[in-house]
């Protein structure tokens, strides 16, 4: 369909929450190219129906389609557009990792997925897609075009504000036969992004290694929205090290600038295990010395917590053991069960008459919370 004929009306778009503006696409690849490189940008975004034929896309100031909308305004041109609707979920998820910028979403996709990503041109932009989308919407934003968007229910857990976004012209539309829609929502944790947000946790570890080699893991809970909270553990080697790998992890990745706080642990922390962040948080930290805080920073315009929208501060806590000269006195010496004593209740656990015990059932008993 193309001209006239198309009508983003036949897309069975969602309205998840009763004060939504309106029906939405959030699980679609934006695909933009730089007008000035040709390298393409893979981005998950939310788009707001506007009408038949045009929609307003929601992206953050430090991705790579309003990259590539500030380059094509400077360029004098418009920007080509394409969403693909109904794709390979490994290619969503390559789309929402914050890669880096000279890394091509779908070479990051074949490599995670173990097989090369199909391409097709589409019919009226010259960007590509992959072949075996279930939709495909073609279209150009004119540079400085904007439209109302939002407000909407979203991860933060409330309502968005309404913000001027960039207008999406669309002038063709293709489809398969029998098209499967695929779509999500956002919302408070836990929601099926959070679910993905934990996969993707895993995926790129090993690129943020590379670009903090002095991070032995990083974890993002599901409850801190996902990326509003880091804990980082490194193997510790000279004093201010701590403070070093946060403000590093800041600036590794586009995603983590809006990462409110870092907490960085010893390695022998397992991050993922809360009872022993809070432990090393409270044992390891004097706030007048281990906590600072970076004010006015560029912040995430859904986080109302930010006295100015769009600006806001971030905390980094050093919650290592501490050494010369950040402390002028010894640090005491950690408690250590005995391995032969441990080895011994190990073999004598079913004599004690404990071997039936739920531990989970425990741990629920122990901080009151009801096991679903």
């Amino acid at each position: 369909m193309e001209g006239e004929d198309v009508d983003l009306n036949r897309v069975p778009m969602i309205r998840p929450y009763v004060g939504d503006a309106g029906k939405i696409i959030t699980l679609g690849l934006v695909i933009t190219k730089d007008v000035e490189t040709g390298t393409p940008n893979v981005g998950v975004y939310r788009l707001q129906l506007q009408s038949k034929n045009t929609m307003t896309v929601h992206w953050l100031s430090v991705r790579g389609g309003a990259r590539h909308l500030r380059k094509a305004a400077e360029a004098g041109k418009k920007l080509e557009i394409a969403i693909a609707l109904g794709v390979d979920p490994l290619i969503i998820m390559a789309a929402a990792t914050p890669i880096p910028v000279d890394l091509s979403e779908w070479l990051f996709a074949g490599l995670y997925g173990g097989s090369g990503v199909k391409l097709a041109k589409c019919k009226t932009v010259d960007l590509e897609v992959p072949a075996d989308s279930e939709f495909v919407l073609e279209g150009t934003i004119t540079p400085g075009e904007m439209s109302p968007d939002g407000p909407f229910g979203d991860h933060m857990g409330y309502y968005g504000g309404v913000e001027d976004s960039p207008l999406v012209r669309f002038h063709c539309m293709t489809h398969r036969k029998d098209p499967i829609y695929l779509t999500t929502f956002s919302g408070r944790p836990p929601k099926e992004e959070a679910m993905m947000a934990i996969a993707l946790n895993r995926i790129y570890t090993p690129i943020l290694r590379q670009q903090v080699s002095e991070i032995v893991d990083f974890f993002l809970p599901m409850e801190a929205l996902s990326y509003k909270a880091a804990i980082i553990s490194i193997d510790k080697a000279y004093p201010g090290q701590a403070r070093r790998a946060a403000l590093a992890f800041w600036s590794a990745l586009p995603q983590f600038t809006y990462t409110k706080f870092v907490i960085v642990v010893d390695k022998d922390i397992n991050i993922r295990d809360p009872r022993q962040v809070v432990w090393a948080i409270s044992s390891k930290v004097d706030p007048s010395r281990d906590v600072f805080i970076l004010p006015d920073t560029p912040f995430d315009t859904l986080d109302f917590a930010s006295e100015k929208i769009g600006l806001g501060g971030r905390m980094g806590i050093d919650a290592t053991t501490k050494i010369p000269p950040e402390t002028d006195h010894e640090w005491g010496k950690a408690l250590e069960s005995d391995d032969d004593v441990a080895a011994m209740v190990d073999r004598r656990w079913q004599e004690y008459g404990l071997g039936d015990i739920d531990l989970a059932e425990v741990d629920a008993n122990l901080f009151g919370y009801e096991l679903k």
